[in-house]
């Protein structure tokens, strides 16, 4: 069963940037975010997301998260990778579902997985077909594979628009970061 204490120790620097966990840069296309999770997010969860018991969801909800709020959010809403067997890959798929999509981050384990020779479909579910192809194969071949997947999508995103060019860089890193055990 996979780590998801490890997963999120190495996912939530990735998500809020390693600087500060509260963030309003016009040219990020979430808008106003918290531990990575945008007010749009927020307000798609209902009434959970009324933290502040006002009964609205709003801003104020958002600057009032608490990381262990956050923690709760992720692993509720983005942990599906218990039954990885390694760790490594486990984090890292996590971490691109968060950023991604969980279901971008199987369809990309899935074309990674394809790329080196498994005949599994790329349905972006993560079913019995796909566990046992990602944990029958060598997570030194899968992450790199994972990484280049990944760094391909963000090139195409910064591509698409000049306000994102600011982005490229933190992006590209985020897409290159393998998680190390040992490592907070």
């Amino acid at each position: 069963m996979a780590d998801f204490e490890f997963a999120y120790n190495f996912m939530a620097p990735q998500e809020w940037n390693q600087r500060q966990h509260f963030s309003t840069d016009p040219a990020d296309p979430g808008g106003a975010t918290n531990y990575g999770i945008t007010l749009t997010t927020l307000r798609g969860i209902g009434s959970l997301g009324d933290l502040n018991h006002d009964g609205v969801v709003d801003i104020k909800d958002l600057t009032a998260m608490s990381e262990s709020d956050a923690k709760l959010f992720y692993k509720t809403r983005y942990w599906i990778w218990d039954a990885l067997a390694d760790d490594i890959l486990a984090a890292k798929c996590f971490d691109i579902g968060v950023n991604l999509g969980a279901g971008t981050a199987v369809g990309y384990l899935q074309t990674a997985l394809r790329t080196l020779g498994s005949d599994i479909a790329a349905d972006c579910r993560l079913g019995p077909a796909t566990l046992g192809a990602a944990n029958a194969a060598d997570p030194d071949d899968v992450l790199p594979a994972l990484c280049r997947i990944q760094g391909t999508h963000y090139l195409n995103w910064v591509a698409a628009s000049d306000a994102r060019v600011k982005f490229k860089a933190g992006l590209l890193a985020r897409a290159g970061d393998i998680p190390v055990k040992g490592r907070a």
